[in-house]
């Protein structure tokens, strides 16, 4: 099994600022400059909300 690592985000908790595209392209630097980082796959849930009655 892989160990976990831990990195300090260099943003601070409820900054808000992230519609601006220089705070949006510091937090893509951040994540990119992390060996390990892997972008986490987007599946489609569009049938699994149906089957639950949710709004699609």
């Amino acid at each position: 099994m892989a160990e976990i690592q831990l990195i300090k985000s260099p943003f601070k908790i409820g900054d808000r600022s992230f519609n601006n595209s220089a705070t949006m392209k510091r937090v893509a630097d951040f994540y990119h400059s992390v060996p390990f980082y892997r972008p986490t796959p987007l599946i489609n849930l569009k049938n699994y909300a149906q089957e639950k009655g949710l709004p699609v």
